[in-house]
């Protein structure tokens, strides 16, 4: 017997059924305490990653950045 083989009897694991149990996924970090509105560029691109917006939807958010640059000027 192989000695690989026998190693992996001496676990106890099982071949079948332990490769079907899924996976532990990693948990996420704590969102930073810092406001998203400090920053709308970080927030809308935190938004964009999370939640996949429509294109229409992104170009809309992209016209409400414009207007309110040109009325800070």
């Amino acid at each position: 017997m192989d000695a690989t083989y026998r190693s992996f009897l001496e676990t106890g694991k099982s071949l079948l059924l332990d490769t079907k149990i899924p996976r532990k996924k990693n948990q996420k970090v704590a969102p930073s305490l810092e406001p998203l509105d400090a920053d709308p560029h970080k927030a809308l691109v935190k938004r964009t990653i999370a939640n996949k917006p429509k294109k229409s939807e992104l170009v809309d958010d992209f016209k409400k950045f414009i207007k309110a640059a040109e009325d800070e000027l």
